[in-house]
């Protein structure tokens, strides 16, 4: 008996520590350099329940903003780079649609979000999940393909 609980007080620990490590990413607001936090509040005056996120070195912050799902990262400089903001799946162009239903037949449309983006302009960006991966698709104003990104599913 006694060794079960050992077993079982290990298996807690290994699930604690793994949570944990997802975690050390999600920080308070005070973490986040000021120089970003000054500049999201300029650009986006009515955010609410901002969360800060660092990934690598890009900072991310997550919020609401007139009950829409915001999201605006910065790179390692502290410079903005994009701006996405999350939109209803029926708003997308036909053309993403289109792309989506012939290069991923199998897969699941996640999320569906229009982005402002330092280098590449502005355009559409979704979530798509297939075979174990998440794939997001970056698409221009006129939903013409621009990239991907691909990692794999938690």
């Amino acid at each position: 008996m006694k060794r079960l609980k050992n077993i079982f007080a290990l298996v807690a620990g290994i699930f604690l520590l793994a949570s944990c490590e997802e975690l050390d990413n999600i920080l308070p607001g005070d973490k986040a350099p000021a120089e970003i936090k000054n500049d999201l509040a300029e650009r986006h005056p009515n955010a609410e329940d901002v969360e800060w996120e660092k990934e690598g070195n890009l900072w991310e912050a997550e919020f609401e903003e007139n009950s829409v799902e915001v999201s605006v990262i910065y790179d390692a400089d502290l410079n903005w780079v994009r701006t996405e903001r999350d939109i209803p799946i029926d708003e997308l162009p036909e053309n993403v649609k289109d792309y989506i239903a012939t290069n991923f037949p199998d897969g699941k449309l996640e999320e569906a979000a229009s982005f402002e983006s330092y280098d590449e302009g502005n355009g559409f960006v979704v979530e798509v999940s297939n075979d174990g991966m998440e794939y997001e698709l970056f698409f221009d104003e006129e939903g013409e393909f621009i990239r991907q990104e691909i990692e794999e599913e938690d």
